[in-house]
């Protein structure tokens, strides 16, 4: 959390409106065969759930697996295959 020094007196007031409901998630799943080792396994993954200060970090790791898997099937197209 935020942390103040000891004689700071400022005070915050913070008004928050947030609506619960229940949404539906996915998992997403893709596999990419290898070309010489295709029973070997690379997992990558991402949590998106958020406790109390956990949602910026889920969008980071989000972002990148979503720009990982933009570059992978830009290569795939193109012919590329993992070993």
């Amino acid at each position: 959390g935020i942390q103040m020094a000891d004689n700071d007196t400022r005070e915050v007031l913070l008004n928050v409106s947030n609506e619960n409901y229940p949404k539906d998630v996915y998992n997403v799943v893709g596999v990419i065969k290898g070309s010489t080792h295709p029973d070997e396994l690379v997992m990558l993954g991402n949590h998106r759930d958020a406790w109390v200060f956990g949602a910026a970090d889920a969008s980071s790791g989000t972002a990148a697996m979503m720009e990982l898997s933009r570059v992978l099937g830009e290569q795939l197209k193109k012919g590329w295959k993992p070993k």
